[in-house]
């Protein structure tokens, strides 16, 4: 029996574009923000850069449920410790409602199964 979307680890993603004059002082908020990721939920964080599109990022997620997910999104997008010192809203064009953020549940795939599994267990690889 497959379990419901509600209790299965989800890909988060969170995506914008950091203004270019704002880059010193976003990069300074990450900083912060990797303090308080360590504080949450999360099984894994990466951040990357577009390449053929500078100063769009995409911060990727691996979280437990859709209560891991639901309070990422809400710190993500200022909902939730509006004033912190990691929020971003200051630096991306179109401020906070340009900060996008969606949750994925695995279909299939090389990845699909596995650290999803259990939390972020490996199992079957060698």
């Amino acid at each position: 029996m497959s379990r419901m979307p509600e209790e299965m680890p989800l890909r988060v993603y969170v995506e914008y574009r950091v203004v270019p004059e704002r880059r010193g002082e976003y990069e300074s908020r990450m900083r912060a923000w990797q303090a308080r990721v360590a504080q949450l939920p999360v099984v894994s964080y990466s951040r990357y850069e577009g390449l053929d599109q500078p100063h769009l990022m995409v911060e990727e997620y691996l979280v437990p449920d859709a209560a891991a997910y639901r309070l990422l999104k809400d710190l993500r997008t200022g909902r939730r410790e509006p004033d912190a010192p990691w929020q971003i809203g200051t630096c991306v064009q179109g401020g906070w409602e340009k900060v996008h953020v969606w949750a994925f549940v695995p279909r299939g795939g090389n990845e699909a199964g596995d650290k999803e599994q259990a939390g972020g267990e490996q199992e079957g690889r060698r």
